[in-house]
């Protein structure tokens, strides 16, 4: 009798069992996939405003604001996608520590990267990143007034 009684109720714990496993599997199964936004930056250049169009330049003057203009596309054009903005002085510096390091948040709407900082009269090197990825390198010269 008690040898039953135990098969029976092992019989309810598997079957109980199954159906939660079946459970957790549609559960997991019904979470919708996860797609990385990529982000692609073409033809990268220095720039700066003038009436309502954006000019190529390749130098500024100290304090002059330094933007950079291209192409930005992501693979979702409704997100934003965070990118990283390094300014190395000198030119081929990547192996030297950076004198300029910031997060910019970029949406494909945008036409123009504000590198927010003020530099000295010499060359630099600006680089863009997303995560390890090198988007794009400019050379731009900073000038006295």
């Amino acid at each position: 009798m008690k040898q039953k009684e135990l098969t029976t109720v092992g019989k309810i714990f598997l079957v109980v069992w199954i159906v939660l496993c079946m459970l957790i599997v549609w559960a997991l199964s019904s979470i919708p996939v996860y797609k990385p936004t990529i982000i692609n930056f073409t033809n990268l250049y220095t720039c700066e405003k003038v009436e309502d169009q954006w000019i190529a330049v390749s130098s500024f003057n100290v304090g002059q604001d330094i933007y950079l203009c291209g192409n930005i596309r992501l693979s979702d054009s409704t997100q934003k996608k965070e990118i990283q903005v390094r300014v190395y002085e000198g030119e081929r510096a990547f192996y030297k520590h950076e004198i300029f390091y910031a997060n910019v948040m970029v949406s494909s709407m945008d036409k123009a990267i504000l590198v927010n900082t003020y530099l000295s009269p010499g060359i630099y090197e600006i680089q863009i990143n997303s995560g390890r990825r090198v988007l794009g390198v400019v050379q731009v010269e900073v000038v006295s007034q």
